[in-house]
């Protein structure tokens, strides 16, 4: 029973701990993917205000200025300035879908896997004055990254609260345990110490079936003393 008790008990803390670390990790993956939205946003919109790229055409922009990719397409989908590809070699990005939302919404916003191992590319596009549309880019951890990244400290966590379960489940069981041990080693006694109050009309109901079973047993010895 007790072994029973204690695997019960490192079975749950050990679930309780991996719903911890998935929640755990998708918050941390929320937070930053917010913060990486908003600091694209605040490029943008920066960017927006200045006359550099007002002129699809002749764009004069240094990409080493900002650690972001930057894309400009034209109303046809067309990309006129990209920081990082050849911008008449790159496809069309109309079917793109930050660049769809900003042409209907003024503003659009995606993330998509990149091939980059563990990373994600997120983008925020905005359109221009002139009709185009400006987008941002960056690459961020993905959710998988942000787990990997964080694996030792919660292996070491996970191992020290397995171990506390482990002390804590022994001291426990035992505490339950030794009320239901101690009355079966003495049934007559009618101070059992360590009882909890959940467990005492079990041992009262136990004890006077105890004593009844003794006095009919004393009972039926009497009667086959006389008899004989």
């Amino acid at each position: 029973m007790k072994k029973k008790i204690n695997s019960h008990f490192i079975m749950l803390t050990m679930v309780a701990i991996l719903v911890t670390i998935l929640l755990s990790t998708f918050i941390s993956y929320t937070v930053l993917k917010s913060e990486v939205m908003e600091d694209l946003e605040s490029y943008a919109h920066a960017l927006k205000e200045t006359s550099t790229f007002n002129d699809t055409e002749n764009i004069n922009y240094n990409p080493n200025v900002d650690n972001l990719r930057i894309t400009v397409v034209r109303e046809d989908g067309s990309v006129a300035f990209d920081t990082i590809a050849d911008a008449e070699h790159m496809e069309n990005h109309l079917k793109r879908e930050e660049i769809k939302d900003a042409f209907k919404t003024g503003t659009g916003k995606s993330i998509r896997n990149s091939r980059t191992i563990g990373k994600n590319s997120f983008y925020y596009a905005i359109k221009l004055n002139n009709g185009g549309v400006l987008r941002v880019s960056k690459e961020a951890s993905s959710m998988t990254s942000v787990f990997m990244s964080s694996l030792p400290v919660i292996l070491v966590v996970a191992i020290c609260l397995i171990a506390l379960c482990i002390i804590f489940s022994h001291i426990l069981t035992k505490s339950i345990i030794s009320p239901i041990e101690e009355l079966a080693t003495d049934l007559e006694n009618k101070d059992i110490h360590n009882v909890y109050k959940e467990l005492r009309p079990f041992v009262s109901m136990i004890q006077k079936q105890h004593n009844d079973i003794i006095k009919t047993s004393q009972l039926r010895q009497e009667f086959t003393a006389n008899v004989s």
